[in-house]
């Protein structure tokens, strides 16, 4: 398993994986030339069975690629993004989403929208929801509820928005 943090521990060296896993810390390298050339060499002498990434997988992998893109506002609404992003994301993550083994998304809505505007046959679109799965749900939910509430000092109401600061989150509308 290869994690390109900046050499931090991911909590993945526990008990979380089975004993044939092992995990690498790789320091990600800017620019260009990192997912097109130094990450399929590095995928190939690390001997990978499969590579995962978020948005860019390489052009030409020694394995399996999956790649996970959480939706294509980009394309649908060009209009929310800096012009220069939306430049280098209409071409390269369409490209990333056709050439990867898999794509994963997490709504079903996403999926259409990649199938259509990336041409990505719908079959090779995974779509696995964002919500944490049953058996991950505290015992006693009142309980952690209390505990998380005094480790960071809340009390009722309170909002949690988790995601990205951009326009096209509406968040005031959500504080509204």
């Amino acid at each position: 398993l290869l994690s390109y943090q900046a050499g931090q521990a991911t909590g993945l060296e526990g008990e979380l994986l089975p004993a044939s896993f092992e995990v690498h810390h790789l320091r990600a390298r800017p620019g260009w030339l990192w997912t097109p050339w130094a990450w399929p060499r590095m995928l190939r002498r690390q001997r990978a069975d499969v590579a995962h990434a978020q948005h860019l997988v390489p052009p030409y992998s020694p394995c399996p690629t999956v790649v996970t893109i959480h939706d294509v506002s980009f394309l649908r609404h060009p209009e929310w993004f800096p012009p220069r992003q939306v430049r280098i994301m209409r071409w390269l993550i369409p490209l990333s989403a056709r050439r990867a083994t898999r794509v994963h998304t997490v709504s079903h809505h996403a999926a259409t929208e990649i199938a259509e505007l990336c041409r990505v046959p719908r079959e090779r679109i995974v779509v696995i929801p964002d919500a944490a799965a049953e058996e991950f749900t505290p015992g006693d939910v009142e309980e952690a509820r209390a505990r998380v509430f005094a480790a960071y000092g809340l009390r009722d109401p309170y909002l949690l928005a988790v995601g990205l600061i951009q326009p096209r989150k509406n968040l005031p509308r959500l504080v509204e």
